[in-house]
Formats: C-alpha cells, structure tokens, sequence
C-alpha cells in the first residue's frame, strides 16, 4: 500500500508540473501575439499617417496652380481624379 500512495504522489507531482509548465508557455505564447499584433496596429498607423500626408501634400501642391499652369503641368488622370470641371 505504501508504494501506492508513493506512485500517486509521483503522478500528482508529474502532472502539477506539466499543467504549471503548459500554463507559462500559454501565457508567454499569449503576450507574443499581443505584442506582434501591436507592432502590426503600429505599422498600419505610421503607413496610414505616411499616405495622409502625401495626400494632403499632394492637395497643397494642386491648389497652388492655377488652371492654365495646372492643364499644362498634370496629366490627364490626375487631373480628372483632382478636379473634373477643370477640362
């Protein structure tokens, strides 16, 4: 009865060790994807702030010509995406 009582403190000890083992890997895998996904959102925003400001470059630099300078200086797409009423 003795080493019964041995064995099962043995596979109790053995699984606690297991469970508190895959506990930490689980969490430590957790904060990894939380911190990769916060890189990402990161980058996503610096992108997205990056295109904002070509476009609102973009705007300052078309509303500085005026229609004659405009027509001679941009191509035909630009112009139709910026201004249609101009030709």
């Amino acid at each position: 009865m003795k080493y019964v009582y041995v064995c099962a403190i043995i596979c109790i000890i053995l699984f606690g060790t297991h469970l508190y083992a895959f506990k930490t890997g689980y969490a430590s895998g957790g904060n990894k994807v939380r911190s990769e996904l916060y890189e990402l959102t990161q980058k996503q925003a610096e992108a997205l702030s990056a295109a904002n400001k070509k476009i609102l470059d973009f705007q300052r630099i078309i509303g500085n010509n005026n229609d004659e300078c405009f027509n001679r200086v941009w191509p035909d797409e630009i112009i139709n995406a910026a201004n249609p009423q101009l030709r």
